[in-house]
This record gives C-alpha cells, sequence and structure tokens, in this order.
C-alpha cells in the first residue's frame, strides 16, 4: 500500500490518500490530521523550577508583545530568549524536557493565536490585516535562527511548531478575508434570490444517493431562504458539528469524528459545485465563495474544539462582525521599544535602589525580555522576579 500526502492550503490538515496495490480493489482514504492543534494539559513533571518559570516569563512577555500589535519585536524576542539558555540544555536534552517544550508551545501558541485573532469572523481594517499576515510570514526564520544552537531535536520541533503556527494565522486571516466578502454578498437581496433559484435546480436526490446530506440539506435550505446573512450559516455549521460529534468521548475519537466531518463535507461541496458547473449556473461564483468560506470555516471550528477538546466549545462572533477592529498603526517599533525600557526601569527602581544588577554583574546589563547582555551573558541565568511583568496601571 502507498501513501500519498498533500496539503490542501496553508495551514490545513493533511490530506492522505491510501490506495490499495493494482492487484487488488481500489481504494481512496481522506484523512484530516487534526493531532497538530491538540493542546494538552498533562506537561510531565520537571526538577527545576527554574525552567518552568522561564517558560511562565516567556509566555506572558510573548503575550504581551502580540497584544500591543509589536509584530517586527518577535524575532528580536525569540532570540534573546532562546539564544542564552545554555543552562538549561540538560532539561533540553531529556526526554522529559523536549514534552514539556513541545506541549508548552502547543499552549502558547494557542493562547498568542486567540489574542491575534480573538474573533476570525470580526470587521478588521486593511492595515491589520496585513500587518498580521507580514507577521506570519516572518515566523519561521525568525524562529530558525533564534533556535539554532539548541539541541537538534528541540530546535527542529520549536521550528516545526512556529511554521504551523504560521499557517493557521495565514488561513485564519484569510478565513476573515473571506468572511468579509461573504457578508457583503449575503447582505444583497438580488444575489440571495439568484443563489436560491439556482440551488434549487440542482438534481439534489442525486446527491443525496452519493452521501449522506438528507439530514441537513432541508437545514440547508431554510439557511439560504431565511436572509440571515453570514451569522446563519455559521450557526448552521456550528449546529452540524454539534449534531455529529461525540459529547463524550477520548480525545482520539472526537479528532476522528471531527474528521469524518471535514471528509464528508468536502465530498458534499464538490458535488454542488459539480452540478452548478454543469449547468453553467449564473450564481457559480457567488456558490464557489460561500463554499470557500465554509470550508475554512468548518475546519476553523473543528481545530477550535479539538484544541479546547469540548464540543460545546464553540467560538463567540460579534453580531455582523462587530466594530471594524483597527490596526494600533505603529509605524515602527519604537514605542515598543520605549515601553519596554519605562517598565525595566519601574522595576529597578522598586528593587532596592536599582543598582542591584550593576553590583551583582558588573559590566553587564538586563535585557528587555530578560537574561543580560555583556560579558559572559550566556552563563548567566534568567531572572524571575519580573512576577507582575511590571504592568502600568
Amino acid at each position: 500500500m502507498s501513501t500519498l500526502c498533500l496539503r490542501l492550503s496553508p495551514g490545513a490538515a493533511l490530506l492522505q490518500y491510501k490506495i490499495m496495490s493494482s492487484a487488488g480493489p481500489e481504494t481512496q482514504l481522506f484523512k484530516f490530521d487534526l493531532s497538530d492543534v491538540r493542546v494538552e494539559d498533562n506537561l510531565p513533571e520537571l526538577n527545576n523550577q527554574e525552567f518552568v518559570n522561564f517558560y511562565d516569563a516567556y509566555e506572558k512577555s510573548f503575550v504581551e508583545i502580540i497584544r500591543k500589535e509589536c509584530f517586527d519585536e518577535v524575532g528580536t524576542f525569540w532570540k534573546q530568549q532562546w539564544s542564552s539558555t545554555k543552562c538549561f540544555n540538560h532539561i533540553l536534552k531529556s526526554q522529559d524536557g523536549q514534552r514539556f517544550c513541545k506541549l508548552r508551545d502547543a499552549q502558547i501558541f494557542q493562547r498568542v493565536l486567540e489574542e491575534l485573532l480573538p474573533d476570525v469572523l470580526q470587521r478588521m481594517d486593511t492595515a491589520l490585516t496585513k500587518s498580521i499576515r507580514s507577521f506570519s510570514k516572518n515566523l519561521q526564520p525568525w524562529i530558525a535562527e533564534a533556535v539554532k544552537d539548541l539541541p537538534t531535536n528541540v530546535a527542529e520541533q520549536k521550528i516545526r511548531d512556529a511554521t504551523l503556527f504560521s499557517q493557521r494565522v495565514r488561513r485564519y486571516s484569510g478565513l476573515n478575508h473571506l468572511a468579509q466578502a461573504a457578508r457583503n454578498l449575503l447582505s444583497d437581496h438580488s444575489h440571495l434570490t439568484s443563489l436560491i433559484e439556482d440551488y434549487m435546480r440542482v438534481d439534489i436526490d442525486a446527491l443525496i444517493s452519493q452521501v449522506c446530506w438528507s439530514k441537513f440539506e432541508q437545514e440547508f435550505q431554510a439557511v439560504l431562504q431565511g436572509n440571515k446573512g453570514l451569522p446563519g450559516w455559521c450557526e448552521w455549521l456550528q449546529l452540524i458539528t454539534k449534531a455529529v460529534l461525540p459529547s463524550s468521548a477520548s480525545i482520539e475519537a472526537l479528532m476522528e469524528a471531527a474528521s469524518d466531518i471535514c471528509r464528508t463535507w468536502s465530498v458534499v461541496s464538490s458535488l454542488l459545485i459539480r452540478d452548478l458547473t454543469l449547468r453553467s449556473a449564473p450564481t457559480f461564483g457567488m456558490f464557489h465563495l460561500m463554499r470557500l468560506f465554509c470550508d475554512e470555516y468548518l475546519l476553523y471550528l473543528v481545530e477550535h474544539i479539538v484544541s479546547k477538546n469540548n464540543v460545546d466549545a464553540v467560538p463567540f462572533h460579534k453580531p455582523d462582525g462587530g466594530i471594524e477592529r483597527k490596526s494600533l498603526a505603529r509605524s515602527n517599533t519604537t514605542q515598543c521599544i520605549e515601553e519596554g525600557t519605562t517598565k525595566r526601569i519601574k522595576m529597578e527602581a522598586a528593587f532596592d535602589d536599582g543598582n542591584a544588577d550593576a553590583r551583582l554583574y558588573p559590566g553587564r546589563c538586563k535585557s528587555e525580555y530578560g537574561g543580560y547582555t555583556g560579558p559572559d551573558a550566556d552563563e548567566d541565568k534568567y531572572d524571575y522576579d519580573d512576577d507582575d511583568d511590571c504592568d502600568e496601571d
């Protein structure tokens, strides 16, 4: 048996074709691998609290950078964090340490993703969308440069995880763009009328005979004719997932059921588009747009549920896309650096007389993201006194 793996689009799940040898019957099996979006809580226990504290501080700083939209600072931040971890090499080379990094990175990337795009359907201005997409494209080279001195297994895993995160960011920002286009389409009454007319000409009986579509076909007609806009389509897709996914099952069973939904939807939507194509339907372009949106939203939805390991973890969306989210419009990173410097000065002023670092580590100064710069800086451990991350009131 030979196996061919294809990636449908940036960040999309793997689609596997398993083809039997020519001597036997030829079959095809589609499988969406959702294991990469799984977020686990059972971290291995490490006998090194300093390493755990390092990851806690790393997560807090990373999330704060994203919250302030200082995207260009992520590369520098990663490089400063991971280039000064020689004191943790014995942990990073152990199996427990590597598993801890993998699971903790998955948790951090999920949190950062939710901070970056808390509502994938929210209206966003063009500047912010471009900024997010540019950020996602830079992640892979940034992490590759930052972890080049780490043990090989850890470095490769971090590059892979960052690349998958980058792909999800690009795909979710693409979903946001599709949502805006679909919202505009569904707000036009004449377009809706044309969609309904062309759909009623589709050979539904033939479609139902090929796939299990009858259970949801009437609901789809109701959505199409109900003029409920984009929220109606999203609610319909959410109802499908809740109806099909097991309410109480292992994470493996949940991922398998989620894969089944994606596989079935792919077949159904392809057959529908095929029928519209053969009929040269005037609304083919409009149906194609809605198909693209549903493809991406359904995959986003099952990824969200799998990451939470909870069928009821349906994402919340603001009505009609909410108020347009504006970019913070920083033309450069000066403000981010100034804010980080101000926080550091406040912290040092509160800690003793502000010269503790100079007395303990002559010739060195504290870097913006923890650690130290100067002679023998790589041999020093990180400072974990920033319990409140110097939050400003």
